[in-house]
């Protein structure tokens, strides 16, 4: 699905949630647009980024882990990254004073394995992600009668949230950790604070 403009948050914050690429097939890819000038957005990575030939804009710099710095856009303008390593947990804010300054950003993938020990067949991931304020405490996990496995990714907002699945504890996560696990059976993941799920 893509979310229109006027359903975003004025000062959306985001935090990626990704699969790792194989070391044979590729980079991640991240894109975010701004659909209004003068958006000042802060990224601080969970790993180095890299300038790569297909950079937007092109040239741009390499940026270190856990440093944060800022990129500014204007309407319609894209700004794309790049990285070997795992980036879950990246932070993007929208750090601009305007009134309406809404961010989309996607997450794009080479043919990868999820889980990353099968043995096939790789699959290409492309999703727009929801800012942080569309996080939520709820998450039905549906499985659907032709899955046998499900390949589930969780994700805090914040630190000391505690998960659930149906009514079973599973972990305290903080914002630097998260949950991989496979389920064979619809549950209801739900938690202290607000988390995203990825399958």
């Amino acid at each position: 699905a893509i979310i229109p403009v006027d359903n975003q948050n004025p000062t959306s914050k985001f935090r990626l949630i990704c699969y790792e690429p194989t070391s044979t097939v590729g980079y991640h890819t991240y894109e975010l647009i701004s659909a209004c000038d003068s958006t000042v957005i802060t990224i601080t990575p969970a790993s180095d980024i890299f300038n790569h030939p297909d950079s937007v804009p092109q040239n741009n710099p390499s940026h270190l882990a856990q440093i944060p710095f800022n990129v500014t856009l204007n309407r319609g303008e894209t700004y794309k990254l790049f990285s070997a390593f795992p980036l879950t947990g990246t932070n993007i804010d929208v750090v601009s004073s305007g009134v309406n300054v809404p961010l989309s950003v996607y997450a794009m993938f080479p043919p990868l394995f999820v889980p990353d020990t099968a043995d096939c067949c790789a699959d290409m991931l492309f999703e727009q992600l929801l800012p942080i304020e569309w996080w939520d405490t709820l998450v039905p996990v549906p499985i659907l009668p032709y899955c046998t496995d499900v390949v589930l990714r969780i994700i805090p907002a914040m630190d000391g949230t505690d998960v659930f699945f149906d009514n079973t504890y599973i972990a305290t996560l903080n914002t630097s950790s998260m949950i991989d696990t496979l389920i064979d059976q619809s549950i209801v993941v739900h938690a202290s604070k607000p988390l995203a799920v990825a399958r």
